[in-house]
């Protein structure tokens, strides 16, 4: 299952060796995710934070990973569940069609 996961980090008052550390752990966990391949796609804003596909198995498995985040206390997160554009528009075009015929007008 393919995710869009957008972040944006929340203020904190933690101390700069303490924000060191965690941006550490961070990039450290995040490469690892790519290196398994649950991050397919990952950039970063200029303002903080950033946006990734994530392909997990399962909600849970995403609700894991993100929960595993090291900035997680101090990220907004944003998720969205990714399909499959033709699946969707070939689906769009068949409830149409059937739509149309129940109610007697014409599609295409």
């Amino acid at each position: 299952m393919r995710f869009l996961v957008i972040t944006r980090p929340r203020p904190t008052q933690l101390p700069p060796d303490a924000i060191v550390a965690m941006l550490t752990a961070a990039r450290d966990w995040l490469k690892e995710q790519q290196a398994k391949g649950e991050i397919e796609v990952l950039y970063g804003f200029p303002e903080g934070g950033g946006v990734a596909i994530v392909n997990t198995p399962s909600h849970e498995a995403l609700n894991a990973a993100v929960q595993q985040y090291p900035l997680y206390p101090m990220t907004e997160w944003s998720i969205f569940p990714l399909c499959d554009v033709e699946q969707a528009i070939e689906l769009g075009i068949k409830l149409t069609n059937e739509r149309a015929a129940m109610s007697g007008a014409r599609a295409a």
